[in-house]
C-alpha cells in the first residue's frame, strides 16, 4: 500500500492523528481499495475500552492511493506516527508505505516519507509495527438515535471550560424536551417560559468526599444561536454521563478543523457518538456563509463514548453478581476460644493442663496435631522436675532431665 497526500489534506491528517493520540496509545491503519470507495481508516481505543475513535480518509483526498491487495492492516504507536507528522509541518508532500504481502513483512515496518519542494530534502521514518494489537471496530447508526444536538464547537468548548477542576472526570449531558414549559414562581407571580433543552452538569461519584463538593451546572436555551440543530424524540429527557477528557478531544478536533460538533445519544448506559460535521456551515452568521457552497469533506471522524449506567441498574447488577458468586464456608465462631485452638490462629509452643479446655482444634474438625488436646507429646512428667514448670522463661533453654539427674 502506498498513499501520497499534500496541501490541506496533509494538515487535516495531522489534526486527525493528534486527535487519535489523545484517545489511545496505538493507532491502527486499515487501507481498503474498492473502486471509488477506497479509503484509509485510522482507529484508536483507550485502555479502559470506554472510548473508540475512528477517522476515515477517502481516496480522493490523496494525490495517489494504491492498495495491491483488497485490504492491508498495520498498527503503530501513536507517539511515533505523531512525531513523523510533526516533522512534516514544513513539507509539501507526505507518503505512507506498507508492505502488502506477508512474505515481505517478516520485519514489518510503517514507512513515512516527507518531501519539501523548496529545499529538496526528503526525510524517511521507519516505525516498528505493533504485532499483538487488538483490532476493534464499532458500527452504529447515529441517525437512528432519538437525541441529536449540533452545536458550534467553539461554544461547546467554552461550556466545558466550566469543568476545569482536576476532580471533575465525568460530565452529565441532559437532553430536555423541546417546547417544554416550565413554571417559575417568584414572589407570588407565576409565569411561563421555554425551558433549557441542553444542560451540562458535574457528575459526583458515591463516596467522593470533599474533592467533588463543588458541583457545576450550565444550561443552554433553544433560541441560543450556538445550537444549529436539536431533536429529542424519546418522549422524556435523556441523561448520559461520559468522560470529560475524551469529550474534549473531539471538541478540539472540531475547533481546529473549523466545523461543528454533533452529539447523538439514546439513553443512559448506551453509547454516545460525537462527530464533526459541516452540514450546517451555511447557517452560520445568520444564514450568510463566506463560502458559496457547502465544503467538500474528505474526512469522516467519530468518537464512540461509553456512558455510566443509571444508579438503579448498576445496583441491580451488583446485587445479582453477589448472589451468583458462591460464598466461601466460614469457620465456626467459638466464644472465649483460647489462642491456638482455632486452625487459622497461632499455636503456642506447649499445651498443658493449666490451659482451659474450651473448643479445641480437634472439636472444629481440624487435622490431628501431635500437640493437640488428645495427643500430648509430654508424658510421665514427675512433679519434682522443675524444667516443666509454667514459670520458666521462654527465652532460656531448659536443662535436659538426663543431665540434671547425673549431677
Amino acid at each position: 500500500m502506498r498513499a501520497d497526500i499534500s496541501a490541506h489534506s496533509l494538515r487535516a491528517l495531522h489534526r486527525s492523528v493528534a486527535f487519535l493520540s489523545r484517545v489511545g496509545g496505538e493507532i491502527m491503519l486499515d487501507a481498503r481499495e474498492d473502486g471509488r470507495e477506497g479509503s484509509l481508516t485510522l482507529k484508536s481505543v483507550n485502555a479502559n475500552r470506554s472510548a473508540f475513535a475512528r477517522v476515515r480518509v477517502l481516496a480522493r483526498a490523496f494525490d495517489a492511493f494504491e492498495v495491491r491487495g483488497k485490504r492491508v492492516q498495520a498498527c503503530a504507536l501513536a507517539k511515533h506516527v505523531l512525531a513523523s507528522l510533526r516533522a512534516s509541518a514544513r513539507a509539501e508532500t507526505l507518503s505512507i508505505e506498507l508492505a502488502d504481502d506477508d512474505a515481505a513483512r517478516e520485519e514489518p515496518r510503517v514507512v513515512v516519507r516527507t518531501t519539501s519542494a523548496k529545499t529538496g530534502v526528503t526525510r524517511t521514518y521507519e516505525m516498528c509495527e505493533v504485532i499483538d494489537c487488538e483490532h476493534v471496530d464499532a458500527e452504529m447508526d447515529a441517525e437512528a438515535m432519538p437525541g441529536k444536538c449540533v452545536m458550534r464547537a467553539r461554544a461547546f468548548g467554552a461550556l466545558l471550560q466550566h469543568f476545569a477542576s482536576a476532580a471533575q472526570e465525568d460530565v452529565t449531558i441532559t437532553f430536555g424536551i423541546e417546547g417544554e414549559v416550565c413554571v417559575e414562581v417568584d414572589e407570588g407571580r407565576i409565569g411561563n417560559s421555554s425551558g433549557n433543552i441542553l444542560t451540562l452538569s458535574s457528575f459526583a461519584t458515591a463516596g467522593a468526599g470533599l474533592s467533588q463538593a463543588l458541583q457545576t451546572s450550565v444550561s443552554v436555551r433553544r433560541d441560543d444561536e450556538s445550537i444549529l440543530f436539536y431533536r429529542n424524540t424519546a418522549g422524556s429527557k435523556i441523561e448520559v454521563t461520559v468522560n470529560l477528557k475524551d469529550l474534549r478531544g473531539v471538541v478540539q478536533l472540531c475547533e481546529a478543523s473549523d466545523v461543528d460538533l454533533a452529539i447523538y445519544c439514546a439513553q443512559a448506559g448506551a453509547p454516545v457518538i460525537a462527530k464533526p460535521t459541516a452540514d450546517y456551515k451555511l447557517f452560520h452568521q445568520h444564514g450568510e456563509s463566506q463560502q458559496a457552497a457547502a465544503p467538500s469533506v474528505d474526512f469522516e471522524a467519530e468518537l464512540v463514548l461509553a456512558t455510566v449506567l443509571p444508579p438503579e441498574i448498576a445496583n441491580d447488577a451488583s446485587t445479582q453478581s453477589e448472589r451468583a458468586e458462591p460464598s466461601a464456608p466460614s469457620a465456626a465462631q467459638l466464644p472465649n476460644v483460647p489462642i491456638g485452638s482455632q486452625p487459622w490462629s497461632a499455636v503456642p509452643d506447649t499445651e498443658d493442663g493449666s490451659q482451659r479446655e474450651i473448643g479445641g482444634a480437634d472439636e472444629v474438625g481440624a487435622l490431628p496435631r501431635p500437640w493437640g488436646q488428645n495427643a500430648s507429646t509430654i508424658a510421665n512428667v514427675s512433679a519434682d522436675e522443675d524444667w516443666h514448670t509454667t514459670n520458666v522463661d521462654d527465652f532460656v533453654e531448659a536443662t535436659p532431665p538426663e543431665k540434671r539427674r547425673r549431677s
